[in-house]
């Protein structure tokens, strides 16, 4: 086996780890009893950078929803 069949082969394993991983972290994320997010604050205004697909399961609220700013705005508000 010469060299580029060798780091053909390393790289096709280590694109079936990769898939196996996404594959668990999506599974994790999916049924997990919360929603996870990422927000990003940036001069007093928060951007969801990633909100977790339960989110419709657990609260009614697609995730497209939910990556409105003015979402969570109103959400927080709803709690006080």
């Amino acid at each position: 086996m010469d060299k580029l069949e060798e780091k053909n082969l390393a790289l096709e394993q280590t694109n079936a780890e990769l898939s196996a991983t996404r594959f668990q972290l999506a599974h994790l994320l999916n049924h997990s009893p919360a929603v996870i997010c990422s927000l990003k604050v940036e001069g007093g205004r928060v951007s969801p950078q990633f909100i977790s697909e339960n989110i419709t399961h657990l609260l009614g609220f697609t995730v497209e929803e939910s990556c409105d700013r003015d979402w969570w705005r109103a959400s927080s508000s709803r709690g006080s």
